[in-house]
């Protein structure tokens, strides 16, 4: 499989875990992306994953937040590489800023 080829095969696996219509999530998907990054000598598909989530983690759909996050904690929890890779406070800057306005505007729309 060509660079470009692999680079494109994770984005869509990361779009497909993440996706905002999906009610449930894809442990599938989330399955394959850890066994991928674990197996990967060169770390270079956790890489791609991780940098893929990041900017899936800027989406102005909360729900794709929620994926995100999902997905990132369970290849932070299950692949060494990820954790040095995803820096904790890089992402939860991103979650605050994206999802908790979001989150107190959908609770002040309640009252």
């Amino acid at each position: 499989m060509s660079y470009a080829n692999t680079m494109d095969a994770l984005k869509s696996l990361v779009k497909r875990a993440t996706h905002p219509s999906q009610e449930q999530t894809d442990w599938t998907t989330i399955s394959f992306l850890c066994d991928t990054a674990k197996n990967d000598a060169s770390s270079t598909k956790a890489k791609y994953i991780t940098e893929f989530l990041r900017k899936r983690l800027r989406s102005k759909k909360p729900e794709v937040v929620r994926h995100c996050y999902t997905v990132l904690d369970t290849l932070m929890k299950n692949v060494r590489i990820v954790q040095a890779l995803a820096s904790n406070a890089e992402f939860e800057e991103i979650y605050l800023k994206h999802c908790e306005p979001k989150k107190k505007k959908l609770e002040w729309s309640k009252r």
